[in-house]
């Protein structure tokens, strides 16, 4: 499946899959903006900023009324924040597939975060791929052709950034980075334990300082 990636990262995060399922939205309208016509389907994942942009939701409800909005049910206070209507919101429960054509469906898989948090695996016209950020450890074992997963850190890079900020007194953004988001060592080793012959992965959602 082509993929774009519009911004992966503490500054946000939207990509968008087979030229029309936008995944994630945490970014301004203005980075939006080249794709807005081409988005059909919108992919919530959790409610932090940077992947949950409120007022870029709201916009894109807006002007273009006939998208539609998938999520859980731990997004859907958002969405209303957001004004998206109701009616525009396609509600999903975990590990259940939800089926929009014979080229598209959506399942979700919880992911471990310090919100609720989900991945999704896309499949469209035959292609699977699966997209998850924002999570210490994949509780799943998924089958994709294309892995979009996060490889937010090193763990012995991190650790010793964490050791030295210690040492001068300051404050370590990396401790709570190290504990809700996935090194590139465990995204690697879920890569060679799930993926089928042939699949390829993307790291996503790395760490800057």
């Amino acid at each position: 499946m082509n993929y774009q990636i519009i911004s992966s990262g503490s500054k946000g995060n939207a990509v968008l899959l087979g030229g029309r399922v936008l995944v994630d939205c945490g970014v301004s309208w203005k980075k939006l903006t080249p794709i807005v016509p081409d988005i059909k389907l919108v992919l919530l994942t959790h409610c932090h900023g940077d992947h949950f942009n409120e007022s870029t939701v709201r916009r894109l409800a807006q002007e273009r009324p006939t998208v539609r909005f998938g999520c859980c049910l731990w997004m859907l206070p958002y969405l209303a924040q957001a004004k998206v209507s109701s009616r525009n919101i396609d509600l999903y429960k975990p590990k259940q597939m939800f089926r929009y054509s014979a080229d598209l469906k959506v399942m979700p898989y919880e992911l471990v975060h310090d919100v609720q948090n989900c991945g999704y695996l896309i499949t469209f016209k035959g292609e699977r791929t699966f997209y998850a950020t924002d999570t210490w450890i994949i509780p799943d074992n998924v089958e994709a052709d294309l892995y979009l997963i996060e490889g937010n850190h090193h763990e012995a890079e991190i650790a010793e950034r964490i050791r030295e900020k210690r040492e001068r007194g300051e404050f370590s953004y990396e401790v709570r980075a190290a504990r809700t988001h996935m090194s590139v060592e465990r995204a690697e080793l879920y890569f060679r334990l799930n993926a089928p012959p042939g699949a390829k992965y993307v790291l996503m959602h790395q760490h800057q300082d």
